[in-house]
């Protein structure tokens, strides 16, 4: 199975889901298609990583994908946005309060992978469960 992102601002940790990926291993190749990032959230419902107005959030793995594969898109409806990430595997998130919904995909010498996940810009972080 692919590398499964840790997607982080401070010590906290998004929820992330899978999406489409292509992977191989011992010869044999799997590839599995699904929906588009909104409905999978819709499904599975993944709880949001909750950051403040202009978080650095960072993306990681504990097996390195290729250099500069990693795709960091935020989709607004069905529209798609790409985003510039910082240092390789660091991005700024929104100064709106909001949830938005992104999608991550890297690639491997064995293949790529995709996994969609949800943040909450607050003006106050704290969670009533931390």
């Amino acid at each position: 199975m692919p590398p499964k992102p840790k997607i982080a601002w401070n010590e906290n940790r998004a929820v992330t889901v899978p999406t489409s990926f292509c992977w191989s291993y011992d010869n044999q190749a799997t590839c599995t298609d699904t929906a588009a990032p909104p409905e999978i959230v819709g499904e599975h419902k993944p709880a949001p990583l909750q950051v403040q107005p202009g978080a650095i959030v960072t993306i990681s793995y504990e097996q390195p994908p290729v250099e500069k594969s990693l795709v960091l898109t935020q989709w607004v409806g069905n529209n798609q946005i790409e985003h510039e990430l910082q240092q390789g595997n660091m991005w700024q998130a929104p100064e709106e309060p909001g949830w938005y919904l992104f999608d991550v995909r890297a690639q491997w010498e064995q293949g790529s992978a995709g996994h969609v996940f949800v943040i909450e810009v607050r003006n106050n972080s704290r969670s009533e469960y931390l």
